[in-house]
């Protein structure tokens, strides 16, 4: 079990998500919940409310028909609160996370969040309200108590002696006596609405994405290692076979397109014959190279689906070997080359990484290689590309 992360001043957070991906690549994904909380916290149905108020990709269904699991248990530990979240695929692959905080409500905020961008990498950091009711306007206000009975006006006019007992108008039987004139009544204005989804409080910090709480929920830096093969132009007419050993990638996962990516390759071009034509010389090339790339962003096509545009730089050594009519001699160049990937990546499991990529590549160095005094054998091309795939492993 991954240890608890680090506590920011309010709220501790997990500094990591695992993304496990849906095996269908619908809208949206069947999912279930199973969730406990000690009294006083959050019900189930509020915290699938506050799921539902960042993503509408999540569709509740019972275990059996769910394409993945999420278990949460959320409970109190004297001041501070403590939330797991289990997520188990269909392969049975089950990952958790721990948060904690230091009330209810902040912990399952937090776990809310977290299973929304496990569902969908696009979803809302901050949930969306609930609509408020506008508020009624202020009626005609209605009479507070009966009005008295209105006395009938003096032959003298209203400034005249009061009326004698005999000339007063009868009351109604029931009717009570008249009292003192109360004060109109004051109408306050509606309490504003207060909405039934907030955010939790703001934690301490820089902001991801004008919310700090995405920032350590979803971010997290993560090593992949693997191998692959390519074909490759440019060296002669023919497509040359590259073997790809190794690769070492760090990447930063996380929502939204800025997700940067670096990564170290080796690769190596077997000997190869080159020949001149018509002269019966020939000559053995081979290439051992290194790789330094970058790439920025990621274009997310779906949620375990992507494309990484990148740069590098390619440094390495191109031997040659020459042979034929000629006595053998062996030379070495520096090879130093601009490259510029395009990377498709898949992930049909959270742990795997399928890779198709394209490249072009552009020489700083344009060596050639010829037979004195000058019968050029092969001379490396100003422009060259090459297609390839790659399978990788995720470290957790």
């Amino acid at each position: 079990m991954p240890p608890p992360l680090a506590t920011a001043p309010k709220l501790a957070l997990c500094g990591a998500l695992i993304l496990l991906a849906a095996p269908a690549l619908g809208d949206e994904e069947r999912v279930s919940l199973e969730y406990r909380a000690s009294a006083g916290c959050p019900s189930r149905d509020d915290f699938m409310a506050q799921v539902a108020a960042r993503t509408s990709l999540a569709r509740w269904v019972e275990s059996p028909a769910a394409e993945r699991r999420f278990a949460v248990a959320v409970s109190k530990r004297g001041r501070k609160t403590a939330g797991k979240l289990a997520i188990q695929s269909l392969d049975g692959a089950v990952a958790t996370r721990e948060v904690a905080g230091e009330s209810c409500d902040e912990v399952v905020a937090a776990l809310a969040l977290v299973v929304a961008l496990a569902i969908d990498p696009k979803a809302r950091v901050e949930p969306t309200p609930a609509p408020a009711s506008p508020a009624a306007a202020p009626g005609p206000v209605e009479p507070v108590g009966p009005a008295a009975p209105s006395a009938p006006a003096s032959p003298s006019g209203p400034s005249g002696p009061a009326p004698g007992p005999t000339s007063a108008a009868p009351s109604p039987p029931a009717a009570a006596p008249a009292a003192a004139p109360l004060p109109p009544p004051v109408v306050a204005p509606a309490p504003a609405p207060v909405p039934v989804l907030s955010a939790p409080p703001a934690a301490a910090g820089p902001a991801f994405l004008g919310h700090p709480l995405a920032a350590r929920a979803a971010a997290r830096w993560r090593l992949a290692v693997g191998a692959g093969a390519a074909g490759t132009s440019g060296l002669g007419a023919k497509l040359s076979f590259v073997v790809r050993p190794a690769f070492a990638d760090l990447t930063r996962h996380g929502p939204g397109w800025l997700a940067p990516s670096f990564r170290v390759a080796a690769s190596y071009l077997p000997d190869r014959d080159v020949q001149q034509g018509g002269g019966g010389r020939r000559a053995e090339l081979s290439r051992l190279a290194g790789e330094l790339s970058g790439c920025p962003v990621l274009v997310r096509i779906h949620r375990a689906l992507g494309v990484r545009p990148c740069v590098g730089l390619e440094a390495g050594a191109l031997w040659a070997s020459g042979g034929g009519v000629d006595v053998p001699a062996d030379r070495v160049a520096l090879w130093l080359a601009a490259t510029v990937p395009v990377r498709l990546q898949y992930s049909p499991v959270d742990w795997a990484l399928v890779e198709v990529g394209a490249e072009l590549g552009v020489p700083i160095l344009r060596q050639r290689f010829y037979f004195e005094p000058d019968a050029t054998v092969l001379e490396v091309a100003p422009v060259y590309g090459a297609f390839g795939g790659d399978l990788g492993f995720r470290f957790r």
